[in-house]
């Protein structure tokens, strides 16, 4: 943060008793009583919203660096955060770098390109302006294997290829 407060990831998540807790020990929940009827305590921005007591906040020594402009701690934590959680453990993982290292050099390949069936050709995105064809003949593996791929699928369905129907239905 800019004006020197502490962050989220200064508070430590309790899984069990669903709370945060602050780096002085006192909690932040959802709720601290008890209701009649159940509540859901989820936002439209599907949030829930976690505060800290007023009275906690006003006799803590770090006041300032947690809360300079309110009276207490307020934390919106997402209903997805946990799934968010897997996803950065695995996004930190050498494999998964790797991983996505090697799908976008496959991914680049086949950016924006499209099949002609009836000519046999691509129309293929060069630097993001201007469109070139290329002929399957002269094209390098990767495009002849989605060329040969959509023209095989238009000629299963009859489209573009003269000569050949579609086939009939059982």
């Amino acid at each position: 943060r800019k004006n020197e407060s502490l962050s989220i990831s200064d508070f430590q998540w309790n899984e069990e008793a669903q709370e945060y807790r602050c780096p002085t020990g006192h909690a932040l929940r959802s709720e601290w009583r008890a209701f009649k009827n159940q509540r859901s305590h989820v936002t439209k921005a599907d949030t829930i919203i976690f505060r800290s007591r007023q009275t906690d906040c006003s006799e803590c020594s770090m006041k300032e660096r947690c809360c300079p402009n309110t009276s207490f701690r307020k934390i919106a934590r997402s209903v997805h955060e946990a799934a968010r959680n897997v996803a950065r453990r695995i996004a930190a993982t050498p494999q998964y770098v790797r991983s996505r290292h090697e799908r976008k050099k496959v991914e680049m390949l086949f950016r924006s390109s499209q099949t002609n069936p009836e000519t046999g050709s691509i129309k293929a995105t060069r630097n993001d302006r201007c469109k070139r064809r290329i002929y399957l003949g002269r094209c390098g593996t990767e495009f002849k294997t989605t060329g040969e791929t959509d023209l095989t699928r238009a000629a299963d369905h009859g489209i573009g290829t003269p000569g050949i129907s579609k086939k009939p239905s059982n």
